[in-house]
């Protein structure tokens, strides 16, 4: 079907409304889906287990190697922990706001620094379940795969930084595997989401096709 606009969905006997989600609210909301036995929540900790076991790999081997001492791999631990945890934010997001343009929105950056937040979102946009997977996976995607193309090129001491940087930026992903996981634990349904800015809240509707009598 047509991709509708918010004031086709207020109103229209055809769509309910699952969800509303204050953005007060946004931790319990992660904390709860991410827990879902869902592809979403799946991938999440299936690249957090995949990137444990790299780190483990390679710093065994740069220990036997003596390619690293102790000191260089707390100082590789603190830099891919800032890097992944703190750095990257703005480039995160700035995917976020790209995949939005790509289709068409408005982005707005917001944070809520009392939960330790940050997000982007366009104001009355109407998402469908395509375009909300390729809002939600595109900072992990290209994040992921450009560190990925150029890990063979470094040496042993960086590519424990980027492991440690990949590690911790995928575990902030959090908030965007747990969205992904409540659309797919409503995998048979049809959704739309959008945000009203002014009331900081996120609507997500289920059409349902429903004679007119």
């Amino acid at each position: 079907m047509k991709k509708p606009g918010i004031e086709e969905i207020y109103g229209n006997r055809n769509f309910h409304l699952m969800h509303k989600l204050h953005y007060d609210s946004i931790i319990a909301f992660v904390f709860k889906n991410i827990k879902l036995k869902t592809l979403g929540s799946g991938l999440y900790f299936l690249s957090l287990i995949l990137l444990f076991i790299l780190i483990m790999i390679f710093s065994i081997k740069g220990f036997i190697s003596h390619q690293i001492s102790v000191s260089k791999y707390i100082s590789s631990l603190f830099y891919g922990f800032l890097s992944g945890s703190f750095i990257v934010i703005p480039f995160h997001e700035l995917f976020h706001a790209l995949a939005y343009r790509l289709i068409g929105a408005r982005p707005q950056f917001g944070m809520d620094l009392k939960q330790l937040i940050f997000y982007i979102t366009a104001d009355k946009f109407v998402v469908n379940r395509r375009e909300f997977h390729w809002i939600a996976l595109a900072p992990f995607i290209i994040i992921n795969v450009s560190v990925a193309s150029v890990f063979v090129f470094l040496n042993i001491n960086q590519q424990i930084i980027a492991l440690f940087f990949l590690f911790f930026h995928n575990i902030m992903c959090i908030g965007d595997f747990a969205m992904l996981s409540f659309y797919h634990h409503h995998s048979e349904k049809k959704l739309f989401s959008f945000d009203i800015i002014e009331e900081k809240t996120s609507y997500m509707f289920e059409y349902i096709e429903r004679n007119n009598i």
